[in-house]
């Protein structure tokens, strides 16, 4: 994967959230895919193996479905729209088939009153499987703080 097809990876992803779109953000992810939201703090000092406390954490396509239900069904919060904001990626290969994605990220929250906000910055790492379509093997949302206003109820 090269940073083009990167690039068209995480625009499809930002565009299947901000759209609502939230079936085709799920059908990103490989069955083993995994899906977290993680403050940078967590991560700071960890070693490859450990897992970092994590403001969401879907570890694969099930749970990933599960989110997606649960937004759909069961959460209740007033009318919000979301744009997210993808720069600085970089794609390299890292091993036959599989690449590694890496960028920074913003996402601005607008509520019903018409009151826009950041809601969110970081970084996002990703594995991904690569093919058509290419999809995530895992997915890491690294928020640059774990201060997040209002409620964290869609992925980021």
């Amino acid at each position: 994967m090269n940073a083009a097809d990167a690039t068209r990876l995480l625009a499809d992803y930002a565009d299947a959230l901000d759209e609502w779109r939230l079936e085709d953000w799920a059908a990103m992810f490989a069955d083993d895919g995994s899906y977290d939201i993680v403050p940078s703090e967590n991560v700071e000092g960890l070693r490859d193996d450990d897992r970092p406390m994590a403001l969401m954490s879907c570890p694969d396509r099930r749970f990933i479905d599960d989110r997606v239900k649960a937004i759909r069904n069961a959460t209740l919060y007033g009318p919000q729209r979301y744009r997210h904001l993808f720069g600085t990626i970089v794609a390299s290969e890292q091993s036959e088939g599989r690449s590694f994605v890496r960028a920074n990220y913003a996402v601005y929250r607008t509520i019903d009153s018409g009151e826009s906000d950041l809601f969110s910055v970081g970084r996002v790492e990703a594995v991904v499987v690569d093919g058509p379509p290419p999809q995530f093997d895992s997915l890491r949302i690294v928020c640059d703080t774990s201060l997040i206003s209002g409620y964290l109820v869609l992925p980021l």
